[in-house]
């Protein structure tokens, strides 16, 4: 009943200083709270807490003391049995715990092992270990070593110069290191027990991890990254960690491959298929369209007429200008016959405007039926839908070009014309012959801006180099024009540098 007594209430006192730790915001408050309420819990005078660093071991925290500086020998005294208790990772006492022959050291193996690093399961552990207590204090009396002629001569140092107390000194382990250390000052009247030893040092064990946690967020942004800095390098270059180290050698071999392979750099433009030569069929004059024989997409010759408009109206000019001029005919043997000179002289007159008339009456009728220039292709007009339908003189009726005469237009964005010279070749894929490049020459660069899509491109003009490919005006691909040879970092990273110096000259310049 007595030990079920005293093990529920170390549980209590484990569970309150567990929890009033954790409710602290910053790690100072909570190391602050941690020693206090051990202060209260063991009744002890003093109880200090010491962090360990790559220089040793040095004092932080007082209980009831938050400036404590100017007590240098004190500190040092202090520091002192830590790092007494440190450099022998053990549990030490002075004076001895009763029943030993010399200062008690207590193994500090089965508590740090036992330990829990999760904040979401400490409370569990803390049941776990103290329904095992009783079990545990028989363990550490039997695994209690007495040490003959022990290290203790900065505890006793302490214990006799500064308050003639009684001493322990508990090391507090994360991960089998030893991280800080805690003293326990209390008069000599109550020196501390085994019993004194183990409720430490189980509240210790179960607490250090949350310190540790709430040590580390408190750190500076530099700190933390210079010790996650360190972390990383020590798995890359350490023992273990393969996958890491792979993945590290494919990077620093793609970074290798990035500086100092050279390929071929293509700038990759928009481009579209165009005739080289248009020739525009309009309206010899004003009229009516009489019947249509092709439409755009149709091959033509010189011989096959493209349309016929309507010549009744024609004819009857004709027909009037013929009867017009028999009549002139007759007046003018008349005359002669008369030898009347100036009837002569005006009804030659009137023959000749009358041939002029008739002239362009039969050149009308000539030009009523529309033949193509030469053998091409219709790229547009279709008067099938317009036929009876009035035309006006220059009237665009139909547009041919030449078969086989293409050119290409490449879509520059403005800020890849500079790479871009007459005489560079490149290749051409198309949307509707994917699987047949075709190669080309850049023969023009214009001034001509296009506006597409909120960007500005430059028109360049190039030639095919191939032969018979089935192409059509309008065809849609991309065209890939063989700038040099450039390293391969210099060709990926390029649009985005240049996009940077722009924002960074809007931002300083």
């Amino acid at each position: 009943n007595e030990g079920s007594t005293r093990l529920n209430k170390r549980m209590s006192v484990s569970i309150d200083t567990l929890a009033n730790v954790l409710i602290e915001d910053d790690y100072n408050s909570a190391v602050m709270r941690f020693v206090s309420e051990l202060s209260i819990a063991l009744q002890c005078e003093r109880v200090s807490f010491g962090i360990k660093d790559k220089k040793g071991l040095k004092l932080q925290f007082i209980s009831d003391s938050a400036q404590f500086g100017e007590r240098m020998n004190l500190v040092r005294a202090i520091e002192a049995v830590m790092a007494e208790a440190d450099d022998q990772q053990s549990i030490i006492c002075y004076p001895p715990v009763s029943g030993s022959a010399s200062t008690l050291t207590l193994t500090l193996t089965s508590t740090t092992a036992s330990t829990s690093t999760s904040t979401s399961t400490t409370t569990t552990a803390v049941s776990t270990e103290d329904s095992q207590q009783d079990e545990s204090a028989v363990l550490h009396q039997e695994d209690a070593v007495a040490l003959e002629g022990a290290v203790a001569l900065a505890h006793q140092v302490l214990a006799q110069n500064f308050s003639e107390c009684s001493v322990m000194s508990i090391p507090l382990y994360v991960k089998s290191e030893c991280v800080a250390v805690i003293t326990l000052e209390r008069t000599q009247e109550r020196p501390f027990s085994q019993q004194d030893a183990e409720f430490v040092e189980s509240v210790s064990a179960l607490i250090i991890h949350a310190l540790e946690q709430k040590r580390l967020n408190d750190r500076s942004l530099f700190a933390k990254a210079r010790a996650s800095t360190k972390t990383q390098a020590e798995r890359l270059l350490g023992a273990g960690y393969i996958g890491r180290k792979c993945i590290a050698l494919l990077l620093s071999a793609f970074v290798i491959f990035l500086l100092f392979v050279v390929g071929e750099y293509r700038l990759s433009t928009d481009a579209r298929i165009e005739t080289s030569l248009q020739h525009v069929i309009a309206a010899p004059y004003d009229g009516y369209i009489k019947s249509s024989q092709v439409r755009a997409g149709d091959n033509v010759t010189t011989d096959k007429a493209l349309a016929y408009l309507d010549d009744r109206d024609l004819r009857l000019e004709k027909l009037k200008a013929i009867s017009e001029k028999a009549k002139l005919d007759r007046q003018y043997q008349e005359a002669i016959a008369a030898y009347d000179r100036a009837s002569i002289k005006i009804i030659a007159a009137q023959t000749a405007q009358i041939d002029a008339e008739l002239s362009l009456v039969e050149s009308r009728l000539a030009r009523a039926t529309l033949y193509p220039p030469f053998d091409g292709l219709v790229i547009s007009g279709d008067l099938s839908q317009r036929l009876g339908s009035a035309v006006s003189k220059g009237e665009q009726l139909f547009q041919v070009s030449p078969l086989n005469a293409f050119r290409v237009i490449l879509l520059v964005p403005e800020n890849r014309i500079a790479d871009v010279q007459i005489g560079q070749q490149g290749s051409l894929f198309l949307s509707a012959l994917p699987q047949q490049p075709i190669s080309f020459t850049i023969d023009r660069l214009t001034p001509v801006i296009s506006d597409v899509e909120g960007g500005s491109y430059f028109n360049v003009e190039a030639s095919l180099l191939a032969g018979d490919i089935a192409l059509q005006p309008g065809m849609e691909g991309i065209g890939k024009v063989v700038i040099g040879e450039r390293k391969y970092a210099d060709i990926w990273s390029r649009s985005f540098l240049e996009w940077l110096r722009l924002k960074l000259w809007s931002f300083w310049g």
